[in-house]
This record gives structure tokens, sequence and C-alpha cells, in this order.
């Protein structure tokens, strides 16, 4: 039987302290594990990536 594949979404966010700097190494760096973690599931398929800064799709 096939193995399921989840649809997987991240969602990224900055802190107040971060905020205050513009987007800092924090949300880049949340992107990056998340991306990092699902490309090693073979089950996750990633589909989207928001953040908090615009809320926009990325």
């Amino acid at each position: 039987m096939a193995e399921k594949i989840y649809r997987t979404g991240i969602y990224a966010r900055l802190s107040r302290e971060d905020n205050e700097h513009g987007e800092s190494n924090s949300i880049s760096s949340q992107k990056a594990i998340c991306v990092e973690y699902i490309s090693r599931h073979p089950d996750l398929k990633l589909v989207e990536i928001y953040d908090e800064d615009d809320g926009a799709k990325i």
C-alpha cells in the first residue's frame, strides 16, 4: 500500500523584539529549519509558506 503524503504548510512569525528591527534572522531561520525538516520526511510535501510580516504566501 502506498504511503500517505501530507500536504504541509509553514507559518513563521516575528517576535515583538525582532519586529523593532524589521525581518531578522529569526524568521529566515524558522523557515529554513522547517523546510529542512520537511525535506527529511518523505511523507510531507511542502505546499505553502506564510509569514506574519505581510501575511502573503511565498
